[in-house]
């Protein structure tokens, strides 16, 4: 299932902290993923985002509308999940 991806302010802004290779990987991954419909996001749990997995990078997603992905949060895994 293909989703119509939206990127918030604050996720445009920690991917502009990345370096651009990576910024990169990051986008084309997603895009990618989700041309094709593979991008399956997972459900964290306790919580009401979910998340995708771009090497060592987890990128969380809102989707409280049905057919929209909004990335709100990109964060290195060992960070990610500390809040």
């Amino acid at each position: 299932m293909s989703f119509v991806v939206i990127w918030s302010e604050q996720a445009l802004k920690e991917l502009s902290k990345l370096d651009k290779s990576l910024a990169d990987r990051i986008v084309t991954k997603i895009e990618y993923a989700n041309a094709i419909g593979t991008l399956h996001l997972e459900k964290v749990k306790g919580k009401t985002v979910y998340k995708y997995r771009v090497g060592t990078y987890r990128v969380f997603f809102d989707r409280s509308l049905h057919d929209t992905a909004e990335v709100i949060h990109i964060e290195h895994r060992k960070k990610a999940y500390k809040k």
